[in-house]
C-alpha cells in the first residue's frame, strides 16, 4: 500500500502549482480564452464561454477524490496559464497518471510545462516512491504525444477507437516512466527546462 498523494502546493524556481479552487476561475478564463477551440479540441471539457463555464469545470474536476487538479502559475510570466492534473491515483499499486494539461497559448511550448510535470513526477516518486507514472492522449494529438516522449515517458501501446470525445473517434496512445529509470529522466528534465528557459529569455 502507498500513500495516496495530498493536495498541497508544489513549487520550484519555474511555476507553482496549487490545488484548484473556485477563486482560479477568473485567471484560468484568462488562460483558456485565447484561442480555446485549438486548447481544448481534444479535451473532454472546454472551450470556455465565460467565467461562470469555468467555475463548472472547476467543481467537476475537484468533486472527484481520486484525482488532485493543480493551477499552474508561471513565475516568468506572473500570471495563472494553465492546468494539470494526478489522476487515475492506484495507491494500491503506486500508479497514477498526468493528465487534463492545458496552457494558454503564451505557454506553450516554453519550460512551463516541463517545469510543472518534473514537480508532479519528483513528488511521486521521490516522496510517495511510487512504481509508475502514465501519461495518455489522443493519437491525432502531436503535441501532447510530442511532449509525453521529449519528457522521458515511453510508449507502450495504442488502444484502438477506445473513447470518443465531442462526437469524434480517440485512439488512446499510452506512454509511462516507471522508477527504475527515473533518475536519469530526472536529469534529463532539468537539461530540457534549462534549454526552454535560455531560449524563452
Amino acid at each position: 500500500m502507498f500513500r495516496k498523494p495530498e493536495r498541497l502546493k508544489l513549487e520550484n524556481e519555474f511555476v507553482k502549482l496549487t490545488p484548484m479552487t473556485i477563486g482560479d476561475a477568473d485567471a484560468l478564463f484568462e488562460a483558456a480564452s485565447d484561442n480555446g477551440d485549438f486548447i481544448f479540441h481534444h479535451m473532454f471539457f472546454g472551450p470556455f464561454n465565460n467565467a461562470r463555464e469555468v467555475k463548472s469545470y472547476i467543481e467537476n474536476q475537484t468533486s472527484n477524490a481520486d484525482n488532485i487538479v493543480f493551477t499552474v502559475f508561471s513565475k516568468r510570466l506572473g500570471k495563472t496559464v494553465g492546468s494539470c492534473s494526478i489522476i487515475n491515483i492506484d495507491s494500491m499499486s503506486g500508479n497514477a497518471e498526468i493528465g487534463s494539461v492545458w496552457y494558454s497559448n503564451e505557454a506553450r511550448n516554453t519550460e512551463i510545462n516541463s517545469a510543472a510535470v518534473l514537480l508532479i513526477l519528483t513528488y511521486l516518486f521521490e516522496n510517495l516512491h511510487y512504481r509508475r507514472i502514465a501519461w495518455k492522449c489522443d493519437n491525432d494529438n502531436t503535441s501532447s504525444k510530442h511532449a509525453a516522449e521529449s519528457l522521458g515517458f515511453e510508449y507502450e501501446g495504442t488502444f484502438k477507437k477506445h473513447l470518443m470525445i465531442k462526437g469524434r473517434n480517440r485512439d488512446t496512445v499510452w506512454f509511462s516512466i516507471i522508477d527504475d529509470s527515473w533518475s536519469q529522466k530526472k536529469i534529463s528534465i532539468e537539461k530540457r527546462i534549462h534549454i526552454k528557459t535560455t531560449a524563452s529569455k
